[in-house]
């Protein structure tokens, strides 16, 4: 294999049997063939095991963890022994365009050294039906964006992987939202570069962990106090977070802390308008719910997904 063009694509994955062969089928079809692909048992207890170890391909590389560690950790271990150059993150219900990576690596090829992640646009699918469509624009130095909210999947990036020799691991102790933590740290030392076609499909289902509300608020909260000193100094992206979060109060029925959220990103930037929406909106009880849950959720196929 040439090192200098070997992507490790990493696909984490428990008790998820039935979905993963779609995500391994995709990474092996990349038009792009010198890749590994690492595939992550987080102790699945189904019959992971057998379909993988089924697959004769030389490219796949099996680990398994003896207990279950979550996402991050899964992440994490295979990170460790990926040989390649770059490294493309797979979800085990996602798929990936066949000309996914091979757009991605030339767009590399024609960008300076500072950058260290080429994402792309995606869709949502639910029972095989399209439900929404992502198509990116941020480039360049978008950390702050970042600081705002994460606009990208974790399916889409393909990363540079001396990136994680420079800002770390994935944060073990989320249990939400870890990927948008690792691009708010890598996108503060690194460039950003998209490609503004559809090259991911994100397959929803009701087994999916982003519906998990308390999660979500956990998740936000650290982050916001991970990377406070920044937001000190990027008003606008403190002010959205505050009222995110205070929202989600809201909606998991601590409605005093959620307002104390909303007050204080209002204290933080007073004319962010959206936190006047958010206190209009919660005088109002019987649109309390749905309209509030507009601002912070997405809806894919018949499930609603915190963001």
């Amino acid at each position: 294999m040439n090192s200098e063009s070997l992507v490790s694509i990493i696909i984490p994955t428990y008790n998820r049997s039935n979905l993963l062969i779609r995500a391994i089928r995709s990474a092996l079809n990349q038009t792009h063939s010198n890749t590994e692909i690492l595939i992550v048992d987080d102790a699945s207890t189904d019959h992971t095991m057998g379909i993988v170890t089924g697959i004769k391909d030389l490219r796949i590389r099996y680990l398994r963890h003896e207990h279950n560690m979550g996402l991050s950790v899964s992440r994490n271990t295979a990170i460790k022994v990926a040989r390649g150059r770059y490294i493309n993150f797979l979800d085990d219900d996602d798929e990936i365009h066949h000309l996914k990576i091979e757009k991605q690596l030339k767009v590399f090829a024609q960008k300076d050294k500072g950058v260290g992640v080429v994402y792309c646009g995606w869709q949502y699918v639910y029972n095989g039906k399209v439900t929404s469509v992502h198509s990116p624009f941020y480039s360049g130095n978008v950390f702050k964006r970042f600081l705002s909210g994460c606009f990208t999947a974790a399916s889409t990036p393909l990363i540079r992987s001396d990136c994680f020799e420079k800002v770390g691991l994935f944060d073990e102790k989320l249990k939400s939202c870890e990927d948008w933590d690792m691009w708010i740290r890598i996108a503060k030392y690194f460039s950003f570069e998209f490609i503004p076609e559809i090259l991911a499909a994100c397959h929803t289902h009701v087994q999916q962990m982003s519906s998990r509300l308390q999660d979500r608020i956990t998740a936000r909260e650290r982050i916001i106090n991970k990377y406070q000193t920044d937001l000190v100094n990027a008003v606008y992206a403190y002010s959205a977070q505050l009222g995110r979060l205070g929202i989600l109060h809201c909606l998991n029925n601590s409605k005093d802390k959620g307002l104390r959220h909303i007050f204080n990103a209002i204290g933080k930037d007073p004319a962010a308008w959206k936190n006047y929406a958010y206190l209009l909106l919660l005088t109002l009880d019987g649109l309390k719910k749905g309209a509030l849950e507009h601002f912070v959720t997405e809806k894919r196929g018949n499930e609603t997904v915190f963001y």
